[in-house]
C-alpha cells in the first residue's frame, strides 16, 4: 500500500501562492514572492504528484536577442 503523499509546509506554501496566483509563475517569481529561495526540488514532487503543471516558456532578451527557456508553473 503505498503512502499519500502530503506536502510540507514549503510546498503548502508554494501551494498557497500558485493558488492565488492570477498568471503562471516561474521558481524566481514564487522565491520572491515567498521571500525565501525556492528551489526545483522544492517543485519536482508537487509536478510529479499532480499539484502543480509547468510548462517551458521562451524569453527573448529585448537588447541582443538571445533567447532563453525556462519553466513556469500553475495549480492543476
Amino acid at each position: 500500500m503505498e503512502k499519500e503523499y502530503q506536502p510540507n509546509e514549503v510546498a503548502q506554501k508554494i501551494l498557497d501562492v500558485l493558488k492565488d496566483a492570477a498568471e503562471p509563475m516561474s521558481i524566481a517569481d514564487l522565491s520572491e514572492t515567498l521571500g525565501f529561495e525556492v528551489k526545483p526540488g522544492n517543485i519536482s514532487p508537487l509536478v510529479k504528484k499532480g499539484y502543480i503543471a509547468s510548462e517551458s516558456v521562451e524569453t527573448v532578451c529585448p537588447t541582443c536577442g538571445h533567447k532563453t527557456s525556462h519553466k513556469v508553473y500553475t495549480l492543476k
